[in-house]
């Protein structure tokens, strides 16, 4: 009991070292007001010269992305014609004739190298491959030496797919067709395949395919860049990301695995559906980078440029520094002053939770701070009403500071009883005090915390009395049962307990003896076996009739674990 001076004593100083720092920072705030116009425009400055420099690059990589997608599409274009122009030319209609005509298509090898081996010799093209085969997919010529002459096209080795599909939809669609990227079975050289159809007399004598290779797209990329020297663009599918080609090198398996699964992946797949725009991303190499990506529409695959923000924001490095030096003092004080508002803002949260935590349990005063205004629960718990035999007529005889000097000192002490009893005091109402256990928290032990803390309290009481001299008596009622807890008021709330439980242990109180805690039946049953009562019996109970009630005595004695049992 000798706690609340103390803790008086310490909320004085605390008061006196808060005003006197609240006094001290004034010059800070002083500081602040005089520097904050500058603070504001350098970071302003600041970030507006960021905002424009990355605009600037956001739309010169948005004009790069179209531009290589401008260049693709004639790359395309051109290759398409020359695949169209190539299907018209009696070369190949004389070559078609030929194959018709003979069963031995190894024979007719070295025709087909003279009149199509030129192709494959002109350096901006540079086709890898010209496959020529019949509508049924038998290949009359080709210049892989994994592919043999008379073979059929559904049947070449693995790591053909493209090539068996494009032949397919080039003999279906009867038009050119471009297909997705392949890799040879060496898994060295990626292509692409552009096919045609290739008409005599209204009907499909042959079907004519062209291999790209990735090298010639990867050019496409690389040409008129202004990308400097982080800049890289990318081109992939919707789907299949190991399909990936770059304009700076082939990604390896460990990048694509990583690149697969990144944010910058997901959009270039999106992308190929196209999908456009630009924004910062982190890229395959795990740098943050600025991009840009478009749609490619012939293949239907997206294109993505980027460059690393590092590099993007280097003309600003010279500003930025000199405004790190402008801004070191200011940002200094801002630093000093955050500190000084957060610890009064800090003490002053922790001075309403403790307020709040005064008058309500831990659970219900969260549950208000979230929000909840109805908090209505029903419980099982215990109930004690306890008060001062006397104390009315008594407290005529007190000066009023006397007398609240008093309770204040008892119902201190009680207040540390049940501090880790696993009980909640609910109220007191002049010398009677009144607490609770089983709730907000459901709590099994309810009625054996309940009877620990009564019987403390009773101790407590005697302590006082040898202390101060003085002959104060209790007088307690306990009762167990089903309760309603919640709060009640909306500015002024308290946290309160209804029930017949509740009624049931304030008449115990009030019509227990002196020096005497007296139990309801209920009670009793729970705690018979680890406490001993004495049978008061039958009482006419106001109200409630006839019950049968207990004075608890003590704790029973545990039987030692090294008693010799017989």
């Amino acid at each position: 009991m000798g706690n609340v001076p103390k803790q008086k004593t310490i909320l004085t100083k605390h008061f006196r070292y808060e005003r006197f720092f609240s006094q001290s920072s004034l010059l800070p705030w002083l500081l602040l007001i005089a520097l904050a116009p500058l603070l504001i425009a350098t970071i302003f400055t600041y970030e507006a010269a960021k905002e424009t420099v990355q605009a600037q690059v956001e739309e010169r990589l948005s004009h790069i992305a179209e531009e290589k997608v401008y260049q693709f599409e004639n790359y395309i274009a051109e290759r398409k014609s020359d695949i169209s122009e190539l299907a018209l030319s009696p070369e190949v209609l004389q070559l078609v004739h030929h194959y018709k005509a003979t069963s031995n298509p190894l024979a007719l090898q070295k025709m087909g190298k003279e009149n199509l081996g030129y192709y494959l010799n002109i350096s901006s093209q540079g086709y890898a491959d010209i496959y020529l085969a019949s509508p049924q997919g038998e290949i009359w010529y080709s210049t892989n030496k994994s592919v043999a002459a008379g073979e059929n096209i559904q049947q070449i080795p693995v790591g053909y797919n493209q090539l068996a599909k494009i032949f397919d939809e080039a003999n279906t669609l009867m038009s050119i067709q471009l297909s997705s990227v392949e890799t040879d079975e060496n898994k060295a050289i990626r292509h692409f395949y552009l096919a045609t159809p290739v008409f005599e007399n209204g009907r499909i004598a042959a079907i004519l395919i062209l291999s790209l290779p990735s090298e010639r797209i990867r050019k496409a990329l690389t040409a008129a860049t202004n990308l400097g020297q982080s800049g890289e663009t990318l081109m992939g599918p919707p789907t299949g990301n190991e399909r990936i080609i770059s304009s700076k090198k082939v990604i390896d398996t460990t990048t694509m695995n990583y690149f697969e699964n990144s944010k910058m992946g997901e959009i270039l797949r999106e992308a190929g559906w196209g999908t456009s725009g630009y924004g910062e991303l982190t890229d395959q190499n795990r740098i943050h980078v600025l991009a840009a990506w478009q749609y490619l529409p012939s293949l239907g695959w997206g294109i993505l440029a980027k460059m690393n923000i590092a590099e993007a924001f280097a003309p600003i490095g010279q500003l930025r520094r000199q405004l790190y030096l402008l801004t070191a003092l200011t940002l200094g004080l801002v630093i000093l002053l955050a500190r000084l508002i957060a610890s009064n803002i800090r003490r002053a949260e922790e001075r309403t939770e403790q307020l709040l935590l005064n008058i309500l349990p831990v659970t219900i005063a969260e549950r208000l701070k979230q929000g909840e205004r109805t908090i209505a629960d029903n419980f099982e718990a215990t109930v004690l009403f306890t008060d001062i035999v006397g104390f009315t007529e008594l407290s005529k005889e007190m000066r009023p500071e006397n007398v609240v000097e008093f309770l204040n000192n008892i119902f201190s002490g009680f207040d540390l009883i049940i501090e880790n009893s696993h009980a909640e005091k609910i109220k007191t109402i002049g010398d009677s005090y009144m607490l609770v256990s089983g709730l907000p928290d459901p709590n099994p032990n309810h009625a054996k915390n309940v009877i620990g803390v009564a019987l403390a309290m009773k101790q407590k009481l005697a302590e006082y009395n040898i202390e101060n001299n003085t002959h104060f008596q209790m007088r307690t009622g306990i009762a167990s049962g089903a309760v309603t807890a919640g709060i009640v008021g909306f500015k002024k709330f308290s946290y309160d307990v209804w029930g017949n439980t509740v009624n049931t242990a304030s008449r115990m109180e009030s019509q227990s003896l002196p020096d005497q805690i007296q139990v309801a039946e209920s009670t009793y049953l729970l705690l018979k076996d680890d406490y001993h009562f004495e049978k008061r019996g039958e009482i006419a109970v106001k109200g409630m009739g006839i019950m049968t009630t207990y004075f608890l005595l003590g704790a029973k004695e545990k039987q030692s674990q090294n008693e010799t049992r017989f």
